[in-house]
């Protein structure tokens, strides 16, 4: 049970302010989420609990790797959490094992989890249990990034964080949170179903690829996007023939779908991150986009 704590005063020459305070009881219960985040020749792992709950610690235990023989040692005290990065040289197989312990003024509980994966199975969007424990209580998604993508992963942390507020700035507790909360809010748009990003065998390896095919690609305008957004289609389209879209919310789940012919109307979309998938025959690229 949440309870909310508010007082209200109004300092001479000044507006009205109101302070609040949520106060939580209760039994503590949590999901986790892991993303194995696969980067240009390095990877690292992030983890979070949700709901994160307020004035509770958090303390972590992370084994990570490619075999449960030869793993890496990692502690931190904070809701949201990023590994150190660490070599590699191919999409592999990883071992990744972990503990939290959440304490509250209510006591405090353990979680553990682990993921072993050793045959390397990508997670399918069709088939919930190659990243969902058939508890619903952790989940294990895959993210991907190119040079490029890291770089605009990083610029998107920056214009985020610019965006928040803490109330204390001294506080580095509150800041560390809120940082570790946008890193883990902005790896949405690469999140990686095999069965929705791999269409061509090689597509990973050539999309790391600096090739001039690279940029004859389709653009989604404008991205951030709040009303409508409108397609400039690469010269891979027959701009003549019928074109079909859909777009996609990071959970995999299709919100719209319907024929290239105007700007698409996405007024009814909630605020977040979406794939836009355009199709022709057998050709098929999909943009990112986020709808403010």
């Amino acid at each position: 049970m949440s309870t909310v704590l508010s007082y209200s005063y109004a300092p001479a020459g000044c507006p009205p302010v109101t302070v609040s305070k949520a106060i939580n009881t209760g039994t503590i219960g949590a999901n986790v989420f892991a993303s194995r985040n696969l980067g240009w020749l390095k990877e690292d792992f992030s983890l979070w609990p949700t709901p994160v709950v307020a004035g509770a610690t958090y303390s972590w235990k992370v084994w990570y790797g490619f075999s449960s023989s030869n793993l890496n040692y990692y502690t931190e005290t904070a809701p949201y959490i990023t590994t150190p990065k660490m070599w590699h040289f191919g999409i592999l197989p990883y071992y990744l094992k972990w503990e939290l312990t959440i304490s509250t003024s209510c006591g405090s509980k353990t979680l553990t989890g682990t993921k072993n994966n050793m045959s390397y199975m990508a997670p399918l969007i069709a088939k919930p249990e190659t990243f969902m424990e058939t508890d619903s209580s952790t989940y294990y998604f895959e993210t991907r990034f190119t040079e490029a993508d890291s770089a605009e992963y990083e610029k998107t942390v920056r214009n985020m964080i610019a965006h928040k507020f803490v109330e204390d700035p001294e506080d580095m507790t509150a800041i560390n949170e809120m940082i570790g909360k946008v890193r883990m809010e902005a790896l949405e748009p690469y999140l990686f179903f095999e069965d929705q990003e791999i269409t061509d065998p090689g597509i990973i390896s050539s999309s790391l690829s600096k090739s001039d095919d690279c940029l004859n690609i389709s653009k989604a305008f404008p991205n951030p996007a709040t009303q409508n957004i409108r397609i400039g289609l690469s010269d891979k389209f027959d701009k003549n023939k019928q074109i079909k879209y859909k777009i996609y919310n990071t959970l995999g789940q299709l919100t719209h779908t319907g024929s290239v012919k105007s700007d698409i109307d996405i007024r009814s979309l909630a605020t977040g991150n979406y794939v836009l998938e355009i199709n022709q025959n057998r050709q098929t690229e999909r943009l990112k986009f986020v709808k403010e």
